[in-house]
């Protein structure tokens, strides 16, 4: 069992009279990060229904996963047979998908609580009274070791922080070293959940991810369990993180983990981007605390924005070609077929894609050569001017993957796999080793994924640094309609400022501080 440095310990527990209540709570600063209300925070609603899960969420801003186990006790005089509690822990350094790694080191704590008593949320004064069911044997001893409060005290005293620890790396670094390969993620982080979500958004994922990368409030929907949702929610805060030649404040969206009804008040005074789940359905009537609401109960999954009463909101054709390339990467490109397309949510939508690419591709060309402009330009091309953004090195495949470049990307994770010790197809897997490849190939999957995103998140930089350089204007300027014309292309008649491709543009600018919002300026 082993934890990363620790700011607290928890124990909480759901009693039929007193409602959810605190077992056991310290910290490494006690005025600073109080008990307050975790009780409620670990023990969320609807968890009733499931045995076990775990729960994950903020505590005055630090990171906390707890987990919670459902007991059945009928017969043992508990109110409703369910003997129901969380056991948790408070992080010290601000690394979100460090959480996730931690259910077995909870589960050995939770294990050894419940052997040290048959009820281990029993005040310690009555404690005495349930210990004599303790059988001999491989329990003997266990409470001769201390009760309790003498384990809870003696791990605490094992993992808590030292003084003057920091608190962890650069802002979204840890992402960066993901999606550069650097890092090899177990098969529990959540990025091995991106096929899932990829999966049940179809198409809906790209409006979500500009959702994100524009600074969006987005809160996540569904019932338990809240292992999945969490991670979905990681994900889309992944998908945030600004280029790295993006100026200085540019930042990803902070990571909420599960909000409750308690933490409305809070919420509506939050600034900033961030990416949270619920369980509590009512969320989605308090329109004035989110920008993009997420239902995962429906089917399909829908998204929602905020208007006199919530709006879906989809994908749209422009959105395709980025879905297209994600489904790419997610199938080897030797199976990707019209035929497969069509099997995938927005099938159709693909194929007419496919077509109309190809004549909008001629029709271009045609035209640039009618009026001296031609030239030659591949399938996957993107055209910079002379005066245009230079990207830094290692930053000039920043573009849209499509077509070699997929089969390119794909190489190239296969062998970062290998030389980390990955697996590869010269090894032989042995009985029962087909689920850890099925892992193995989610986080390799996910990787794809969330680096293909992040280098459409650089073409999308290098086109606004381009038009805002071109214009002359001051940084602190808003985009002029004029540079939003030419950024959200076509022809428009009347007034651009306020439809939906200039408001993305106009928050994008402002979240990568290409420009500054309206609060810096005053």
């Amino acid at each position: 069992m082993s934890f990363p440095p620790l700011a607290g310990l928890f124990v909480t527990h759901f009693d039929d009279i007193k409602g959810q209540s605190i077992v056991f709570y310290v910290s490494s600063d006690s005025k600073a990060l109080p008990a307050g209300t975790i009780e409620h925070s670990s023990l969320p609603s609807g968890l009733h229904a499931l045995s076990s899960d775990l729960v994950f969420f903020r505590h005055y801003d630090r990171l906390c996963v707890g987990l919670f186990r459902s007991r059945d006790v009928t017969g043992q005089g508990s109110g409703r047979g369910r003997r129901m509690g969380t056991v948790g822990v408070i992080l010290e350094e601000d690394r979100p998908e460090d959480l996730f790694q931690l259910k077995k080191p909870l589960e050995e704590v939770y294990d050894h609580l419940e052997n040290l008593s048959s009820n281990p949320f029993l005040d310690e004064e009555n404690e005495n009274e349930n210990e004599d069911e303790v059988e001999d044997g491989e329990n003997e001893g266990l409470i001769g070791k201390g009760r309790r409060k003498t384990y809870l005290d003696d791990l605490w005293d094992k993992y808590r922080a030292k003084e003057g620890r920091l608190r962890g790396p650069k802002e979204g670094e840890s992402v960066r070293r993901l999606v550069d390969g650097r890092t090899h993620p177990p098969a529990s982080h959540p990025i091995a959940y991106m096929t899932s979500l990829l999966n049940l958004l179809g198409p809906d994922i790209i409006p979500l991810y500009k959702a994100a990368i524009s600074g969006k409030r987005i809160l996540i929907y569904s019932p338990p369990p809240l292992l999945p949702l969490a991670a979905f929610a990681w994900l889309v805060t992944a998908m945030s993180l600004p280029p790295a030649i993006s100026p200085a404040g540019a930042t990803l969206s902070m990571w909420l983990g599960n909000v409750g009804l308690m933490d409305l008040t809070e919420l509506k005074q939050r600034k900033g981007a961030w990416v949270a789940t619920t369980s509590d359905a009512i969320f989605k009537s308090h329109a004035t605390i989110w920008d993009v609401y997420l239902d995962l109960s429906s089917s399909p999954p829908t998204l929602f924005t905020p208007a006199t009463s919530p709006r879906p909101l989809t994908y749209t054709f422009g959105d395709l070609p980025l879905y297209r390339s994600l489904l790419l990467l997610r199938a080897s490109p030797a199976q990707v077929t019209v035929a497969s397309h069509l099997t995938r949510t927005g099938g159709a939508w693909l194929v007419a894609f496919e077509l109309f690419e190809r004549v909008w591709r001629l029709c271009v060309g045609m035209c640039e050569y009618a009026i001296g402009r031609g030239r030659v330009i591949g399938d996957h091309d993107i055209s910079l001017e002379d005066d245009d953004l230079t990207l830094e090195d290692g930053e000039e495949d920043a573009r849209v993957l499509v077509g070699d470049d997929i089969e390119d990307a794909v190489d190239e994770e296969e062998e970062e796999e290998e030389d980390q010790g990955g697996y590869n197809e010269e090894d032989r897997l042995l009985p029962g080793d087909e689920a850890e490849e099925q892992r193995d190939e989610a986080v390799r999957t996910g990787r794809l994924v969330l680096k293909q995103l992040w280098h459409n998140s650089y073409h999308l930089y290098a086109t606004l640094s381009n038009v805002r350089r071109k214009s002359g204007r001051e940084e602190s300027e808003e985009l002029s309609e004029a540079e939003l014309r030419e950024l959200v292309g076509g022809k428009w008649f009347g007034n651009i400022q306020e439809t939906e491709k200039a408001i993305f543009w106009r928050n994008l600018a402002n979240t990568w501080r290409i420009t500054a919002d309206e609060d810096e300026q005053d």
